[in-house]
């Protein structure tokens, strides 16, 4: 292993990552057959932790201010959220229209119905570099997989409701009792 690889954690280059469905299968575009591809920014890049600080900035100022709600903590996530993506592949629509990436589209992408699956990726990838370097370890010339990263092995949060209620102590401690 040549740990220079690590550096790439904290580039400006994007990785590709493609994206998967709810099913966890790939998709694929109606348009030109190909899977639908984002080009995402490792989470410690340069410019994306420039944009992250100016973003804390302006969230800064508003709070200090008392001005902050519930609304603007959520722009302000979308707008972090936006700052990893470089770009996308055009062959997908949203409304039927293919949508320009650009840092607004990803923004209005990101906080619609459509977009939560992803968002809910992006931010599992803006918090720690396991997605981004197994996205890089996926990348052609890099390991013998050849292929993307994708989004279909996306950690998930288990749910609250199958969540016990009781302590994992009481749970390990307790003892069946004789009938």
């Amino acid at each position: 292993m040549d740990f220079n690889q690590f550096e790439r954690l904290y580039e400006d280059t994007p990785i590709p990552v493609t994206l998967a469905g709810p099913d966890g299968k790939l998709l694929v575009s109606k348009i030109d057959g190909k899977h639908i591809v984002w080009d995402l920014l490792p989470p410690d890049a340069p410019s994306v932790v420039a944009r992250v600080d100016e973003i804390d900035a302006q969230q800064r100022i508003k709070q200090d201010e008392g001005k902050l709600t519930a609304e603007d903590r959520r722009f302000y996530e979308t707008q972090r959220l936006a700052a990893l993506v470089d770009n996308w592949s055009e062959n997908w629509t949203w409304n039927g229209d293919i949508l320009p990436c650009n840092q607004t589209n990803a923004e209005r992408f990101l906080v619609s119905k459509a977009g939560k699956m992803l968002r809910g990726f992006l931010l599992v990838w803006r918090r720690s570099n396991e997605l981004a370097w197994s996205a890089l370890q996926r990348q052609p010339g890099t390991t013998g997989a050849g292929v993307d990263a994708s989004t279909e092995n996306t950690p998930k949060m288990a749910s609250p409701e199958k969540k016990s209620s009781r302590s994992r102590r009481a749970t390990a401690t307790k003892t069946p009792s004789a009938s």
